[in-house]
C-alpha cells in the first residue's frame, strides 16, 4: 500500500533560543527524533495510515508495509514511506538516509536548516516551497545508488540564498520552480539527468553563477520574455549527453561554456523585439561531438563571433548575419570586411574569402585567378561572378567546414584553364547549375573530396571537361541533365574523351533527372566505349545499370538499363553497394546498406522454406533458405513429452527445494492484529487479532502493539471574564487540554453592542474602541467670496477645515457681461478694467455758433475740445441776406425787423417760426425766420420712454398749416407757431424676483440659494416642470445636464405629442426613459447623433450642443450678425455657428466676461435654466 509522504526537517528546533549557531555530534552519536519518537539503535518502526506519527515494530513488519529502519547511523527506507508531521523531524549529527532503487522518501521542507548537512543517499524528492538556505548548500546521494533529487517549489524559489549550493547525486537531478528556481550559486554533479526551470515569465532560472557536470543529458529553461536571461550569471556546463538550453527571451549576458558528446541545442531571442538569445556572441564557447543548433528568434548579432565547434564531424548551425550590398573583390578598393563583424573578410593577398554565418544577398565578384573561399558555419551568396565575366585562369576552390549555398548559377566558362576544387570537409549547394571550361564546357577540371550539390530547374545540373570525385566526395546532381562531361584538350589542342568522368572507391554520386544522369557527347568518328570514357569502381553502379555508347551522330555515352538501349530512369545513386536481404512474412528482396540508400531494392521474391522444422526448448519454426526469415513460429505442444508437431523431446522439470521456517522471535503486527513470520521465506503462523483490558487501554497483552486511544470527550468549563477583539466578546474555555481556537464556538459569543455610533465602550464586555469624530456638516454662507478670479460660499459651521476654495459650495468663475463689463453677474465683484481706446460717436443734432455748425461726440469720456475737428463742421448756410436759418442745421440768427423798402422796387419779407416749449420732448425748426414759399423741416425728438402724441402748425390768424408724413411744411405769408405734445410710454406690469419666500419653488431643495444668480431662472424651471430635483432632496445645481435630459425637457415644452416611431439610435433602448424623446427630437430634426447610429444619452451637453438644439426647436431663425465676436470663436464647430450666433444675438447664451464663449465648455443644470428662461422671454 502506498502511502503520502511530508517529513518537515528542522535543525535543532530545542535549541533555537539558546545559541546561535548549530553543533553537531559525531555520525556514531547521532541522535533522531522523527515526528516526536526519538529513534532506537537497530530498531524499525512503521508508519501511521495518515502519516502523523510512527510505532516502533517489535516484531516482523507486515508485509508490503513501509517502514523506517535505523541502523549504524543511518536511517534506511523501506517501501514508499509517507512522513506527515506536526511535531518537526529532529537531528543532530550528519543523517545518512539509504533506501533501494523502489524505495521513495519524499520531504516536504517549509523550514530552513542551519548550518547542517544533510545526506541524502535514496531517491529524494523535495516538493512544494524548498527554501535551503544552508551554510554549506550540500545534497548527496550516495555513489553506488542511482537515486534522485527532486526541489519542485510551487510558491518561491526552490533553493534560497547567497553560499554556493553544492548538489551531488547518483540519479537525476529535477529543480523546478514557479520564481527564480536558483538564487544562489550552484555546482551540480550528476550520473543522470539535470533539469532545471521556471514556469515565472519575468525571472531567471539561475540568476547566479553555476557549474554542471554530469553523465545524463542537461535541459534548462526559463519562460521570461521580458529581457530576464534564463542563465543570470556565468555557467560551465559538462555533459555526457544532449545539452539543451530554451528561453522565450534572452539566453544569457554573461559567459557560457558548454562541452558536449551529443548534441547542443541553443533556443531563444523573442521575434519582434530586440530581445536576441546572446547580446554578446563572443562570450559563447561550445565544443560538441555531435550537432550545435543556435535558434535565434530575434538575431540582431553575428554568431560569427562565437566560439562553436563540432569535434565529430556534426553540423553547426545559427542564424546567419545579412549583407545586401555587392561585394567586388577584384578591385582593390574595395572594404575587405571584418569577419566578426561582417560575418566576411577578403584578404587580398592570398586571394582567399572567408565567410561566417552570413547571408550576401548581392553579387560577389572575385578576380580571375586562384581564389579559395572557406565557409564556416552556415553561409550563402546570391552571385559568385568572375572578373570580365570571360575567365581565363580561374581555378576556385571551395574549403571550411561550414555549408555554403550559391543560389544562382555558377558560371565559370571562357578560357582552357579554369578548376573548380571542393575540399575535403567543405559543403556546397549551387541552386542555379554549374558551367566550368572553355566554349562548350570543355578542358575545365571539377575535383570533389567534400560535398558539391548542383541544381538546375530544366538545363543541366553540372557541365564541365572533366569531373573526379574522390574519396571522400559527394556530388549529387538534379536537372533535366545531371552531369555532361564534355572532354579535356591534350598539348596539341585535340580534344580527347578519355577518363572524363572517375569516382575513387569511397566517394558517391547521386542523380535526379528526366532525360540523363551522365553523358557526353562523343565524335561522330569515336570508337571509345563508355567504360573508357566513365571510371567507376566494381560494385559501384546498380546492379541493373551498365555504361554503353548509344547511337552514331555523334555517338553518346551513357549509363543505360542493363541489356537495353534506354538510358538508365533515375534516381541514379554510384558507390559501394553493399546489399542484405530483408523481409516480410511472405516475401523477400535485397537492398542497399550503404548510408546514402538507393531507395532501389533487388532479387524480389516469395520465401522458399526448408521442410526441416529448427527448434529451442519453447518454439518450432521453418527458415527460408534464400534469406533465412522465419515462418510458422509457435509454441511446443507436448504429448507424452514429445511435441507433436516437431517432435522435440520435453525437458524433466527441476526439482523444488526442501524449505525449513526459521520463525522470528518477535511478534509482527498491523492496526488489527498480530503475527509470527518466518525470517527467510516470509510465510505468516499465529494470526491473530489484539487483545486489551478496556477501551482506554492502549497496549496489547499479547504483542505489545501500541494503538492510538481517543481521549473521553471534553467538557468545557467557561471563564466569567470576558474575551474579545474589534469585533466581537466571549468567554474562554479553562478547562485543560480544550482544543476549540473558533471563537465564534465559544460561550457568549456576540458583536459589541454600542448606545450611538460615537459610543465607545461596548455595553457587555467593556471593550473600548476607537471612535472617529463626525463626519464635518457644512453650512455654506449666503454672502459671497471671492477673489480676482472666482467666486464661492465659505463654511460657517465651527471646526471646516476645508481650505481649497474650488471645493467650496458655489464655486465658479466671474460672468462678467462683456469685456467692458466690471461687476460679476453672479456675485458682484468688481474687478478694474481698462477703457476702451475712445471711439467717436457723433450726435445726429448739430450744435452750432454764430458761424459754424458740426456734429458733438456723445460717446463718453470723449475730451475732443476743437470744434473745426469735429464731424461735418463747416460754415453755415443761408439763401439771402434776409434767410435767418441755417440750410444745414437749422441754426437761427438775428436779423433787423423786417420792413418794406421806402425807395421804388421790391423785397422779400421773412416771417417768425415760433416752436413752443414742450413736456417730455423737444421740436426744432430748420429756420426761425422764412419768406413765403419755403419749405420748412421740423425734426421731433421725444424723451427716453416717451411718444409723440400730436404736432401742429398754425399762422396769426388761427389757420392750420399742413404737415407731410416727413413734419416738414411751406411757409405761408404769416408767422406761425410750432406746438408739440408728447406722452410717457405705457409700461405693462413686471412680474417681481422671487424673494425665497412662502411659494418659492427653490425651496424645497436645501441646495439652492434664493441669493444665487440663478434663483429665478430655477424658479422657472422647477415651475414649468422643466427640471425637477433627485430623490435626496437635492437639486444639485453645478451638476451637468445630460443630453438625454434636454431631449425630454423640449419634448415636455412641446405637450409630449404622440410619437409613432422608435428610437433609430443604437444606444437608445426601446424602454429607455428617454426613448419617446429622443425619437420626437430626432423626428424634428431637432438632435442628429454623432454618426453610426449612436446619440450618447448619458453624455453631458455641451455649450454649443445646447445652443444648437435650442436653436432648431425655435425653428433656426437666422441672426442678424453674421459674425461671433469672441476670442475662441474658432473653437467652435461650424455645424452650430448659426445657432451660436443666434443665441448670443438673441440673448439665450452669454459670454464668460472674459471675452471667451467657451462653445466646448459643459452646461450645467443652473446654466440650462437659465437658458431656457431667455428662450421663453424671447
Amino acid at each position: 500500500m502506498k502511502k503520502r509522504i511530508v517529513s518537515i526537517i528542522t535543525a535543532l528546533a530545542l535549541c533555537l533560543s539558546l545559541c546561535p549557531a548549530w553543533a553537531f555530534a559525531a555520525e556514531g552519536d547521532a541522535s533522531i527524533s522523527v515526528l516526536g519518537t526519538l529513534l532506537e539503535a537497530d530498531c524499525c518502526y512503521t508508519v501511521s495510515e495518515d502519516g502523523t506519527s510512527i510505532t516502533k515494530a517489535e516484531g516482523e513488519v507486515p508485509p508490503d508495509a513501509p517502514y523506517l529502519e535505523y541502523s549504524g547511523g543511518k536511517l534506511i527506507v523501506h517501501g514508499d514511506v509517507s512522513l506527515v508531521g506536526t511535531s518537526n523531524v529532529i537531528f543532530t549529527g550528519a543523517l545518512s538516509i539509504t533506501g533501494s532503487r523502489d524505495d521513495r522518501l519524499t520531504l516536504e521542507c517549509g523550514t530552513s536548516q542551519s548550518s547542517s548537512s544533510l545526506r541524502l543517499e535514496g531517491d529524494v524528492n523535495f516538493t512544494e516551497n524548498l527554501s535551503v538556505p544552508l551554510d554549506s548548500h550540500v545534497l548527496t546521494t550516495s555513489d553506488n545508488y542511482g537515486g534522485d533529487i527532486t526541489i519542485n517549489a510551487t510558491g518561491g524559489p526552490a533553493v534560497s540564498g547567497s553560499s554556493p549550493l553544492t548538489i551531488a547525486s547518483a540519479g537525476n537531478v529535477t529543480i523546478t520552480s514557479v520564481s527564480t528556481t536558483l538564487t544562489c550559486p550552484a555546482d551540480i554533479t550528476a550520473a543522470g539527468k539535470v533539469t532545471i526551470s521556471t514556469t515565472s515569465d519575468s525571472a531567471p532560472a539561475v540568476a547566479s553563477w553555476m557549474t554542471i557536470h554530469n553523465s545524463g543529458s542537461v535541459e534548462i529553461s526559463g519562460n521570461a520574455d521580458n529581457g530576464a536571461p534564463v542563465l543570470g550569471g556565468e555557467a560551465n556546463i559538462t555533459s555526457s549527453g544532449d545539452v539543451t538550453i530554451t528561453s522565450k527571451g534572452r539566453v544569457t549576458d554573461s559567459l557560457l561554456t558548454v562541452n558536449s558528446d551529443g548534441n547542443v541545442s541553443i533556443t531563444g531571442g523573442k521575434e519582434g523585439s530586440n530581445f536576441s538569445a546572446f547580446p554578446v556572441p563572443a562570450n559563447l564557447t561550445v565544443n560538441a561531438v555531435g550537432n550545435i543548433t543556435i535558434d535565434d528568434k530575434c538575431p540582431t548579432v553575428n554568431y560569427g563571433a562565437a566560439a562553436l565547434t563540432s569535434t565529430g564531424g556534426g553540423t553547426v548551425s545559427f542564424p546567419p548575419v545579412s549583407v545586401a550590398t555587392n561585394l567586388d573583390f577584384s578591385d582593390p578598393t574595395t572594404d575587405p570586411g571584418d569577419l566578426d563583424t561582417n560575418g566576411y573578410q577578403w584578404d587580398a593577398a592570398n586571394k582567399k574569402l572567408t565567410l561566417k554565418g552570413v547571408q550576401l544577398t548581392g553579387t560577389v565578384n572575385l578576380p580571375d585567378d586562384t581564389v579559395i573561399i572557406e565557409t564556416i558555419g552556415k553561409c550563402s551568396i546570391n552571385t559568385v561572378a568572375i572578373a570580365g565575366n570571360s575567365p581565363q585562369n580561374t581555378n576556385l576552390t571551395f574549403t571550411g567546414t561550414g555549408e555554403l549555398t550559391v543560389q544562382e548559377r555558377i558560371d565559370i566558362c571562357g578560357g582552357d584553364n579554369n578548376a573548380l576544387t571542393i575540399d575535403a570537409g567543405a559543403t556546397v549547394i549551387a541552386n542555379g547549375d554549374i558551367a566550368i571550361g572553355a566554349s562548350g564546357a570543355a578542358n575545365s577540371i571539377v575535383t570533389i573530396n567534400g560535398t558539391l550539390t548542383s541544381n538546375s530547374l530544366d538545363g543541366t545540373a553540372l557541365s564541365a571537361g572533366s569531373v573526379h570525385v574522390g574519396s571522400s566526395g559527394k556530388l549529387a546532381v538534379s536537372g533535366s541533365f545531371g552531369l555532361s562531361v564534355n572532354g579535356m584538350f591534350d598539348e596539341n589542342r585535340n580534344t580527347v574523351y578519355i577518363n572524363l568522368f572517375t569516382i575513387a572507391m569511397g566517394g558517391s554520386f547521386r542523380a535526379e533527372y528526366k532525360d540523363a544522369g551522365i553523358f557526353s557527347n562523343l565524335p561522330s568518328d569515336s570508337t571509345l566505349s563508355a567504360e573508357e570514357v566513365f571510371i567507376i569502381p566494381e560494385g559501384y553502379l546498380p546492379p541493373d545499370c551498365e555504361p554503353k555508347t548509344l547511337g552514331d551522330s555523334p555517338p553518346v555515352a551513357h549509363l543505360t538499363k542493363e541489356g537495353t538501349e534506354d538510358v538508365y530512369p533515375g534516381p541514379l545513386v554510384i558507390h559501394n553497394h553493399g546489399w542484405k536481404w530483408a523481409f516480410d512474412d511472405a516475401k523477400h528482396w535485397q537492398e542497399c546498406t550503404h548510408t546514402d540508400k538507393c531507395q532501389k531494392t533487388y532479387n524480389e521474391g516469395l520465401h522458399s522454406n526448408d521442410s526441416t522444422w529448427q527448434s529451442d526448448a519453447n518454439n518450432h519454426w521453418h527458415a527460408c533458405i534464400t534469406c533465412g526469415a522465419v515462418t510458422d513460429r509457435a509454441a511446443h505442444t507436448y504429448v507424452d513429452g514429445t511435441c507433436s508437431v516437431c517432435g522435440h523431446k520435453q525437458p524433466d522439470p527441476p526439482s523444488p527445494p526442501i524449505h525449513r521456517h526459521v520463525w522470528s522471535s518477535n511478534w509482527s503486527s498491523d492496526a488489527a492484529n498480530h503475527w509470527i513470520r518466518c525470517i527467510t521465506c516470509g510465510a505468516v503462523k499465529d494470526r491473530q487479532a489484539h487483545i486489551y483490558d478496556d477501551d482506554q487501554d492502549a497496549v496489547c497483552n499479547v504483542c505489545g502493539y501500541e494503538r492510538t486511544v481517543e481521549p473521553p470527550a471534553h467538557v468545557h468549563n467557561w471563564s466569567e471574564e470576558w474575551s474579545s477583539d474589534s469585533g466581537h466578546h466571549w468567554h474562554e474555555c479553562t478547562a485543560a487540554g480544550c482544543a476549540l481556537t473558533d471563537n465564534s464556538q465559544k460561550d457568549g459569543y456576540g458583536e459589541h453592542i454600542y448606545d450611538d455610533g460615537q459610543d465607545a465602550v461596548c455595553n457587555v464586555c467593556g471593550y473600548e474602541r476607537t471612535v472617529e469624530p463626525p463626519a464635518h456638516i457644512h453650512s455654506w454662507s449666503e454672502e459671497w467670496s471671492s477673489d480676482s478670479g472666482h467666486h464661492w460660499h465659505e463654511c460657517t459651521a465651527a471646526g471646516c477645515a476645508l481650505t481649497d476654495n474650488s471645493q467650496k459650495d458655489g464655486y465658479g468663475e466671474h460672468i462678467y457681461d462683456d469685456g467692458q463689463d466690471a461687476v460679476c453677474n453672479v456675485c458682484g465683484y468688481e474687478r478694474t478694467v481698462e477703457p476702451p481706446a475712445h471711439i467717436h460717436s457723433w450726435s445726429e443734432g448739430w450744435s452750432s455758433d454764430s458761424g459754424h455748425h458740426w456734429h458733438e461726440c456723445t460717446a463718453a469720456g470723449c475730451d475732443l475740445t476743437d470744434s473745426s475737428q469735429k464731424d461735418g463742421y463747416g460754415p453755415h448756410i443761408f439763401d439771402n441776406a434776409w434767410d435767418a436759418g441755417c440750410n444745414t442745421c437749422g441754426y437761427q440768427r438775428l436779423l433787423p425787423t423786417p420792413s418794406r423798402p421806402s425807395g421804388g422796387g421790391s423785397s422779400i419779407r421773412a416771417y417768425a417760426i415760433k416752436v413752443e416749449k414742450s413736456e417730455h420732448g423737444k421740436v426744432t425748426s430748420s429756420r426761425a425766420y422764412a419768406a413765403s414759399g419755403t419749405t420748412i423741416a421740423l425734426t421731433v425728438t421725444p424723451d427716453a420712454g416717451c411718444v409723440l402724441l400730436e404736432l401742429t402748425v398754425t399762422d396769426s390768424q388761427g389757420n392750420g398749416i399742413s404737415l407731410t408724413e416727413k413734419n416738414t411744411f411751406t411757409m405761408p405769408g404769416r408767422d406761425v407757431t410750432v406746438k408739440a405734445s408728447f406722452a410717457p410710454v405705457p409700461v405693462e406690469p413686471q412680474e417681481q424676483p422671487c424673494g425665497g419666500g412662502d411659494g418659492c419653488p427653490s425651496g424645497a431643495y436645501a441646495d439652492l440659494r434664493t441669493g444665487a444668480w440663478y434663483h429665478e431662472a430655477v424658479d422657472y424651471a422647477i415651475r414649468e416642470g422643466l427640471l425637477t430635483g433627485y430623490g435626496s432632496g437635492a437639486f444639485k445645481p453645478d451638476d451637468n445636464l445630460s443630453r438625454a435630459q434636454l431631449a425630454q425637457i423640449l419634448y415636455n415644452m412641446a405637450g409630449r405629442p404622440v410619437v409613432k416611431a422608435g428610437s433609430r439610435f443604437a444606444d437608445v433602448a426601446a424602454d429607455s426613459w428617454c426613448a419617446d424623446a429622443v425619437a420626437w427630437a430626432a423626428a424634428q430634426g431637432i438632435i442628429d447623433g454623432y454618426g453610426e447610429g449612436r446619440f450618447g444619452p448619458d453624455d453631458s451637453i455641451t455649450r454649443e450642443q445646447m445652443a444648437a438644439m435650442l436653436w432648431r426647436y425655435a425653428g433656426s431663425p437666422a441672426a442678424t450678425d453674421k459674425e461671433l465676436h469672441f476670442s475662441d470663436a474658432a473653437q467652435a464647430g461650424g455645424w452650430s455657428l448659426d445657432a451660436l450666433r443666434w443665441a448670443v444675438e438673441n440673448g439665450i447664451l452669454h459670454g464668460n466676461g472674459d471675452g471667451t464663449l467657451a462653445p466646448k465648455g459643459l452646461t450645467s443644470r443652473a446654466e440650462a435654466a437659465q437658458m431656457l428662461l431667455n428662450l421663453a422671454d424671447k
